[in-house]
């Protein structure tokens, strides 16, 4: 499948992309959505996400399942259980806000990027 990440600000901003996936459904995709309940990238503002249901909202749109992960072995299994069952599925993964203060700017390319994340997930 296609993995997509997405962020806890990002998606509460752009809810139809949701809805695009899900009406898409037919395609294999894995909605990789990390919840840290900020806008980390702004100053750390708080999201509305706390109260919301990512989950029920991809279902209802047409997402074959979603599901809430909180730590790496079940983003793992989760990963690998959408590659197993095909179309679109939402994996909502809590996490803590912050960010390293020291944090650079990346040194690869988005294609190196993606390679090594698809080698990551499939290790």
């Amino acid at each position: 499948p296609v993995a997509v990440l997405d962020g806890d600000g990002a998606a509460l901003m752009r809810l139809e992309a949701m809805t695009t996936i899900g009406r898409e459904s037919g395609t294999d995709l894995c909605h990789i959505l990390l919840d840290n309940e900020s806008y980390e990238s702004t100053g750390g503002q708080p999201t509305a996400s706390a109260g919301v249901d990512f989950c029920a909202v991809a279902t209802a749109v047409g997402y074959r399942a979603a599901g809430d992960v909180s730590d790496a072995r079940s983003l793992r299994e989760a990963v690998l259980r959408a590659e197993r069952d095909g179309g679109a599925q939402l994996i909502r993964v809590r996490i803590a806000a912050g960010s390293d203060p020291n944090l650079g700017r990346p040194a690869l390319r988005p294609p190196q990027s993606a390679a090594r994340f698809m080698e990551a997930i499939t290790q």
